[in-house]
């Protein structure tokens, strides 16, 4: 056997050692071994030379290599982030009120189910089908989702986890005011009221804080503008020259809104 092969050799066991029974993150691993995130990766995966090298043990290594990836978000071959999995029973009990929890938080963070299976370990085809199961009313926002979104799933990842995050904490300390606070900023709860005001009063002009939460519900449910005028009672052309004059400085937020003009002004959108 050449060094090379000897230094490679070593290299794995010690990898596969700090990752398997010193439960080290790879980014843990990769900088006490000196070497890159990459490279860690690359010789988690390497089934073969760790089957040469580990013989009968190997089939139960692989398995526990295997299932701790699954903590770690890839992207391109490049670890991007780590995180426990999140437990649904911790949020809701039955399983419509956690599939209704995972529609508002996949709609509003712009998850895709790969993200949303990541993230609770689960199969990403089952989620589709118990988000469709449970969220009738909500089917076309999904597909077009899970579909046509081109947001980035780096991005929506981390912005769930920490709302999850904070959803969990208030949990666990009993604080009933943040739970329902951190609720209703994805429940549509402050839509709903907008809407109540509007059957009540059809002609109040809408505030400059009512355009923000309906763009914003607009872009969760990916709602032409003439329906959204439908819905709550107003004008959508000058519901849309209000929508422009509230994301002049909101840049991420404009091209989320002309992504949904744009898909309603095509072929595709307007056979919706």
């Amino acid at each position: 056997m050449t060094n090379d092969k000897v230094i490679e050799k070593s290299l794995v066991i010690r990898v596969v050692t700090l990752f398997v029974k010193e439960n080290m993150t790879i980014l843990e691993i990769a900088d006490n071994l000196g070497v890159s995130n990459a490279k860690v990766l690359e010789i988690l995966n390497n089934r073969q030379m760790i089957g040469l090298i580990y013989l009968e043990s190997a089939p139960k290594i692989i398995r526990a290599i295997h299932e701790k990836l699954r903590d770690y978000l890839i992207v391109n071959g490049n670890v991007k982030d780590y995180t426990p999995a999140l437990d649904l029973k911790v949020f809701y009990r039955t399983e419509a009120e956690q599939y209704v929890f995972l529609r508002h938080l996949a709609l509003t963070f712009r998850l895709k189910s790969e993200s949303l299976g990541f993230l609770f370990r689960l199969n990403p085809d089952l989620i589709r089908q118990n988000l469709d199961k449970y969220n009738a009313a909500s089917i076309k926002s999904l597909h077009y989702l899970f579909n046509t979104d081109d947001t980035d799933q780096e991005v929506a990842i981390s912005e769930a986890l920490n709302y999850c995050q904070r959803l969990y904490e208030a949990i666990k300390s009993h604080d009933k005011e943040a739970m329902i606070s951190l609720t209703h900023q994805i429940d549509d709860y402050y839509v709903k009221l907008i809407k109540k005001k509007r059957e009540e009063n059809k002609t109040s002009d809408l505030t400059f804080e009512e355009i923000g939460m309906l763009l914003n519900y607009q872009i969760k449910y990916n709602v032409a503008s003439g329906r959204m005028g439908e819905l709550f009672n107003f004008y959508y052309v000058k519901y849309n020259i209000q929508a422009s004059q509230y994301l002049e400085d909101k840049p991420e937020l404009k091209a989320k809104f002309e992504s949904i003009l744009n898909y309603y002004n095509s072929n595709k959108g307007k056979k919706r």
